[in-house]
């Protein structure tokens, strides 16, 4: 339980207390679009980084689907 907690719920709280207060002056974040560049740009390195990912992941483990699997998680560390 204790690593569960350490894993799972700490950083949740951390991530909603981060949402709330992360702004100047401790204000709530605002939701906002990403630009053309920013867009061009995060494609371009979530298209990069499940490659890098997925040759590792090929090439130095056992992975039943190495190239799927790091594109599932480079693209939810870049959301």
């Amino acid at each position: 339980m204790n690593e569960f907690f350490r894993q799972c719920v700490t950083p949740k709280v951390y991530g909603w207390s981060a949402w709330l207060h992360g702004g100047k002056n401790y204000t709530p974040l605002s939701v906002t679009r990403i630009s053309k560049q920013g867009k061009f740009v995060w494609s371009g390195v979530a298209f990069i980084g499940s490659l890098s990912l997925g040759y590792i992941m090929n090439n130095y483990t056992n992975a039943a689907l190495p190239y799927p699997d790091p594109s599932i998680t480079i693209l939810s560390l870049i959301s």
